[in-house]
């Protein structure tokens, strides 16, 4: 997926981060060597404290395609660092779509390809907007401060009963 965009988009770089947990690195490593990707890939492992934020506040995109992510938090970091998103819908990241700061998309390769190729495509200042956009989302929905106001309401519910906060959904 990543070598018809790497000859499209000369400019751009993929990272790879994170650790390897299930040992499956060196077999991407060799993959990208076969494929003649090996400058345009960089595997960087774990990354924390200063490195993680030079990582982020230097990218254009964050993408985290997975079958399940229960809330993701890379995904809040990376828009707290105004980064827009893509990860598939294996999260429950529809605000992505909602607030317009990143991409929510089927688990397909194909639909992952073409929504990198429309974000890449994108200028820096599109994406910039887009990433102030995350940016104030997790600010109004997930800062300490949000998610303080928010049980605090729960509470009061819980204590005093009647209608149920906006925080509170039933399935």
């Amino acid at each position: 997926m990543w070598q018809p965009l790497a000859s499209r988009f000369p400019d751009w770089q993929l990272v790879i981060a994170g650790p390897d947990v299930i040992g499956y690195q060196a077999r991407v490593i060799t993959l990208a060597e076969e494929l003649g990707l090996q400058q345009r890939v960089t595997f960087t492992g774990m990354l924390s404290g200063e490195q993680k934020a030079s990582a982020l506040g230097n990218a254009d995109l964050f993408v985290l395609p997975t079958h399940s992510e229960n809330f993701g938090i890379a995904i809040a970091e990376s828009l707290a660092y105004t980064v827009p998103v893509i990860t598939t819908k294996g999260t429950p990241w529809q605000d992505l779509n909602t607030y317009e700061c990143g991409w929510w998309i089927d688990q397909q390769p194909s639909t992952l390809t073409n929504t990198l190729e429309d974000a890449m495509r994108l200028s820096s200042q599109q994406r910039k907007a887009m990433g102030q956009k995350g940016r104030d989302l997790v600010e109004s929905q997930y800062s300490w401060n949000s998610v303080g106001q928010q049980m605090a309401e729960v509470y009061r519910w819980i204590l005093a009963g009647g209608t149920a906060p906006n925080s509170v959904v039933f399935t």
